[in-house]
């Protein structure tokens, strides 16, 4: 690849990231506060920044997805993905129109789980190890309990039966319980050699998360399903110990100019099982990243773009 796509997923990630702060955290962390004039004034800035950076998240999701339907077109590829990442943009681009519901939305929720499980096919037929493949697959399976998950209410509307579906609690808890088997795979993969300042350093976002956890248990878990769609209903030291494994994988990674390192932050930014299709397509081109640099050796970003070594991958299609 060039430099353009580097561009592309380096601002996508930046504006995502930020979306998520200021939407789904401090934005709703404000709501806890006391309603004085100045906090009333930071919400209402919070609130336009917010939707600012959801706009433009919007945008450049459907432009990365663009681009990954324009790559593959161009190299010749298989046009699986291409096609995938097209009827992904118009489906998006028709909700502004049509109701997201029933038929609609299980056509939108069917494309997503078609382009991972092609992503999943082709980690598994490359010649990457055989510890990137599991990682990988752990995060595919993990998009793909989300999309099922959110695809139940649809299913049972158009098929005309009783509802609430029986066994959503049970897809959403082996979701949530594949976020965390995802993170302690991917560490394995892309952090485990991370050195001891990396570790240190990673250290940080989980004692954010530790102190209002012992402090405020409720509240932690109520801003934690806001921001990231996790329950918290395995013992909470797991969590605490995946967040800092995340954060040695995505320091690590970024350090080395691993493009896993923007896909892991995609992930984050789109958070479990999310409603909103622009938070779905972070998955969706986080697994592209992840699929497409499989195997390449660490390179400076911003130098090489995503450029791939010898070692990479076969063809995504």
């Amino acid at each position: 690849m060039n430099t353009r796509p580097h561009i592309i997923f380096t601002w996508l990630t930046v504006a995502a990231l930020a979306d998520w702060l200021i939407t789904r955290t401090l934005a709703r962390a404000a709501i806890f506060m006391p309603k004085s004039q100045t906090m009333v004034q930071i919400y209402s800035a919070l609130g336009n920044a917010g939707q600012l950076m959801t706009s433009l998240t919007s945008l450049l999701c459907l432009v990365a997805l663009g681009w990954i339907a324009w790559y593959h077109i161009r190299r010749q590829r298989r046009l699986i993905i291409s096609l995938t990442s097209i009827l992904l943009i118009l489906i998006n681009l028709l909700s502004l129109f049509i109701p997201t519901a029933g038929v609609f939305n299980l056509s939108f929720q069917a494309l997503l789980c078609i382009g991972i499980l092609v992503f999943l096919g082709q980690i598994w037929n490359s010649s990457s190890t055989l510890s990137e493949k599991i990682a990988i697959s752990a995060v595919a399976l993990t998009l793909l309990i989300g999309r099922i998950y959110q695809s139940l209410d649809s299913a049972y509307l158009v098929l005309s039966l009783p509802g609430p579906p029986v066994l959503s609690g049970y897809i959403f808890n082996a979701g949530e319980l594949m976020v965390l088997v995802s993170v302690i795979a991917l560490w394995w993969v892309y952090g485990h050699h991370a050195r001891g300042y990396v570790y240190l350093a990673a250290a940080l976002p989980a004692l954010v998360f530790a102190i209002p956890r012992l402090l405020a248990p409720t509240m932690t878990g109520v801003m934690t399903i806001w921001s990231t769609g996790l329950t918290l209903y395995l013992p909470w030291p797991a969590y605490l110990i995946a967040l800092w494994l995340a954060g040695v994988v995505i320091l690590n990674t970024l350090q080395q100019g691993h493009p896993a390192g923007m896909a892991i932050l995609l992930l984050a930014a789109g958070g479990f099982a999310p409603q909103m299709s622009i938070q779905a397509f972070l998955g969706f081109i986080a697994m592209w990243l992840l699929v497409n640099s499989a195997g390449c050796v660490p390179y400076p970003l911003a130098q090489t773009g995503l450029q791939q070594a010898p070692r990479a991958s076969q063809p995504i299609g």
